[in-house]
């Protein structure tokens, strides 16, 4: 049994007994009988095993509730186990040993409920008050404690503490409170300290925390706010550059407020932005010519004036596009058919497929654009180049569909030199790939180009969404 069991596990022997026994006393539970378990309880009854007794009464129980033997030897059996645990707690009470005395207690009163479902066990209602008398004594001994590890700063050590008198006591004089404060005090001292060392994001997310569990304390709204202030990138995206454009001004436009877009869709509460016109009002008063923000100095010096940590400049190097609008053209080809022949030598009838020559038509077209975009991001105090990429993309669309009126099933590709005279030069091109190629054309629903307009929109779309993932991506590794 045990080589078919573990024929195709590898088990240290050790183990492989441990499982083996354990299956068998599965086994052995699963197909005894109510009679049996309790012959097994009054066997260890008699030996003076009480504690293990009960579990096999428990068990025939649990496969019988009817069973009177049973809940008669388990009620007696069971009060013996009780007996004994309340010895253990009255002994404890009488020898001021107020934390084995709690937990004597404790132990027979799980008890007493574990049996419930089959039988009441009988317990005097004073230990209940002498229970009450040490409880109070034992938690007045851990408050103290807890106080005095508080007021060294073991935060810890008091927490478990607190959390032992609240499963205890939930609503002991204050300890609810104290229990916070020994979660939030350690986390606000390293705050602070965050704050001090101008890691404001780090110490944001704490006073975060501390606010969350504990409210105000110590004025950590206050401190949160601040640090949240500090923290906060507030970014100037100046208007885009153009090299070489017809659309400039459209592009450059559009480029603003797609990447604004994507930025904003980031939702990082760390970033802000200042606002466009704020932005525009201010470069047209300074007299700031576009050409001059993608220096890095004089950007610097317009996002000072922005009132801004971070300014984002962005030039559009190349913009082209490619349109070969679609075309119709007319093609050659065959129409297959099939022939019924008679074969005079095995008299019997055949078929055979010929081919008509026949014109369909083609339609190709095609749109294409490419782009450059180079971007930076500035740190207005330092002037140095935080970040910085050259992003060049394109995008391409093509048309390519056949059409023909008749049945084009049966329609095939090829060459000819006269449609009503045969030539050596005849050619159909009726290979399956052929075939497939011509069929896939006639099917194709693709028949609009997409415009030059919608291809640059698509760009800049992306664009805008790899300059925002890379913003994000170094806002988040601060």
């Amino acid at each position: 049994m045990q080589n078919f069991i573990f024929a195709h596990i590898k088990l240290p022997m050790r183990f492989r007994l441990i499982l083996v026994i354990a299956l068998f006393t599965t086994i052995l539970v699963g197909c005894s009988t109510s009679g049996s378990f309790y012959k097994h309880g009054f066997k260890l009854e008699e030996a003076g095993l009480s504690e293990e007794a009960v579990k096999y009464y428990y068990m025939s129980l649990q496969k019988n509730s009817n069973n009177i033997d049973s809940k008669i030897h388990l009620k007696k059996s069971a009060q013996l186990v009780l007996d004994d645990k309340l010895a253990e707690f009255y002994q404890a009470y009488g020898s001021d040993q107020h934390k084995a005395a709690v937990y004597n207690y404790l132990d027979a009163e799980k008890f007493i409920n574990s049996m419930n479902r089959y039988v009441q066990l009988e317990m005097p209602s004073y230990y209940a008050e002498y229970f009450d008398e040490e409880k109070n004594k034992y938690l007045e001994e851990r408050y103290e404690s807890g106080l005095s590890l508080i007021e060294e700063s073991q935060f810890e050590k008091a927490e478990i503490i607190f959390k032992e008198i609240s499963q205890l006591d939930p609503l002991y004089k204050d300890v609810k409170d104290l229990k916070k404060i020994t979660e939030v005090e350690p986390l606000y001292n390293e705050a602070i300290e965050n704050y001090s060392a101008n890691q404001f994001k780090i110490a944001h997310e704490k006073f975060e925390r501390v606010v969350k569990i504990k409210g105000n304390y110590k004025e950590a709204i206050s401190y949160k706010k601040l640090a949240l202030e500090e923290a906060t990138m507030s970014i100037a995206l100046l208007p885009i550059e153009l090299s070489d454009s017809s659309d400039g001004k459209k592009l450059a436009d559009q480029y603003y407020a797609q990447i604004l877009k994507e930025l904003l869709k980031r939702n990082n509460k760390y970033i802000t932005f200042i606002d466009r016109l704020n932005t525009q009002k201010i470069i047209e008063e300074q007299k700031l010519g576009l050409s001059g923000l993608i220096d890095e100095s004089s950007a610097a010096k317009t996002g000072e004036l922005l009132g801004a940590k971070i300014v984002i400049t962005g030039q559009l190097v190349k913009m082209k596009a490619v349109s070969n609008p679609v075309k119709a053209y007319s093609k050659q080809g065959y129409i297959a058919y099939r022939v019924k022949k008679f074969s005079v030598i095995g008299s019997y009838y055949y078929y055979v497929t010929e081919y008509k020559k026949e014109t369909y038509k083609e339609y190709h077209g095609n749109t294409s654009v490419n782009t450059s975009f180079q971007f930076q991001m500035i740190s207005v105090e330092t002037g140095e180049v935080l970040l910085s990429d050259v992003f060049e993309l394109s995008k391409q669309d093509k048309v390519d569909y056949a059409l023909y009126e008749g049945d084009h099933r049966r329609l095939y590709g090829g060459s000819y030199k006269d449609k009503n005279m045969k030539s050596k030069s005849d050619q159909i091109n009726n290979s399956i790939a052929q075939k497939q190629n011509l069929d896939l054309m006639l099917a194709s629903r693709h028949r609009k180009l997409n415009s030059i307009e919608k291809l640059k929109s698509s760009l800049i779309e992306e664009i805008a969404k790899k300059l925002a993932d890379k913003i994000d991506l170094f806002e988040k590794k601060r």
